[in-house]
């Protein structure tokens, strides 16, 4: 395929203005600023879809302070060849200073 530089020219006016478009999306992105704190100390959350399907997963959160949580995470599933069980205890730090905002 032979091309003209026309069509070479297009191509280049194309893809800058792809890549122009796109430079708004990126910094827009970056302007959200500083997160309130939520006014809660404390989430407990359960996946209502895993439920469905018998896979149950509980995730407590407490907020230590403004920029960490400690959070305890329970799972169990029941399948063919057992039953499984998993726990986690973990330390979340929120560097907005807005500890159980967000995800």
């Amino acid at each position: 395929m032979k091309t003209t530089p026309g069509t070479r020219w297009a191509w280049i006016i194309a893809l800058t203005l792809m890549a122009l478009g796109a430079i708004p999306a990126t910094g827009y992105a970056q302007d959200t600023g500083t997160r309130t704190p939520v006014p809660h100390d404390q989430i407990l959350s359960i996946n209502p879809f895993l439920i469905l399907a018998e896979w149950i997963n509980i995730d407590f959160e407490r907020r230590l302070n403004d920029k960490s949580t400690l959070a305890f995470t329970g799972g169990w599933i029941n399948v063919d060849d057992g039953e499984y069980v998993s726990g986690a205890v973990a330390w979340r730090y929120y560097p907005q200073e807005a500890a159980l905002s967000g995800f």
